[in-house]
Order: C-alpha cells, then sequence, then structure tokens
C-alpha cells in the first residue's frame, strides 16, 4: 500500500482523475419546501416565547421555555446552518478515480474515506486541454 495525494492504494492502481464538488452555495431540488419548513418552525417557536414572556413567570414555566426554543434551533437550521454545514463540507471533499476503485475523501468534522465502487470496468475516457473530459 503506497500514500498518495494523502490516500492509501495498491501499486498495481494508478489514479485517472481527481475532482471536487462545486464550491459555494448550491440550492437542490426540494430547497422551497425546507425554507417554508424553517419558517414555520421560527415562527412557531417565536410565538411560544412571546407568550410565555407575556405570562406571568413562574419556575414549572423554566421548561417550556427550552421546549419553545426547539422550533427555533430547527428553524435557524433549515434556513441557514444546513447551507453553511454543506458548504464548509464539499470545500474539504475530493474524488478520486483509480485504476480499480472510486473514492470520496471527506474531512470536515472527521476524516473519511468512502469507496463506492469496488471494481470499474474497463473504460476510456479523455481530456481536453480545459480539464473537462
Amino acid at each position: 500500500m503506497a500514500k498518495r495525494n494523502n490516500i492509501s492504494i495498491n501499486e498495481k492502481e494508478r489514479i485517472l482523475w481527481v475532482g471536487h464538488p462545486k464550491f459555494g452555495i448550491l440550492f437542490r431540488k426540494g430547497e422551497l419546501v425546507y425554507f417554508i419548513f424553517g419558517l414555520w418552525n421560527l415562527f412557531i417557536g417565536v410565538f411560544f416565547l412571546k407568550l410565555l414572556f407575556n405570562s406571568v413567570f413562574l419556575p414549572f414555566n423554566l421548561p417550556a421555555y427550552f421546549i419553545s426554543l426547539i422550533p427555533i434551533y430547527f428553524g435557524l437550521y433549515y434556513i441557514l446552518l444546513r447551507f453553511i454545514f454543506d458548504t464548509l463540507e464539499r470545500t474539504k471533499t475530493k474524488y478520486y478515480v483509480t485504476s480499480t476503485r472510486v473514492l470520496i475523501k471527506s474531512r470536515f468534522i472527521f476524516r473519511k474515506v468512502k469507496i463506492r465502487a469496488s471494481l470499474i470496468t474497463p473504460f476510456s475516457y479523455n481530456v481536453h486541454n480545459n480539464g473537462n473530459n
């Protein structure tokens, strides 16, 4: 096992292509549904907090304060944090195509190497001057 490009590959393998996913914020199909769900959660959480703060503060209301924060956390995640985490993960991800395997290496929080295909059937590839195939 030799280490090239910080991944372990066999001596018989050779790296055919190295790439990475698109950088930046990426909107996929169905993002509008998540955004609406996040707005709804924010609305519900703020509504319940306003009701609790307008009522008389009693010690047994304390768990209700924390429970009403849960929809706010979900709303913030679905509106904002999900895009930030996805962008950070894609900036730390690399794709490797070797002569026998496809590897996906991600270093966002933990170092992960996923093997997507154990055997690749023979194929041909063309690389243009601009790097696209």
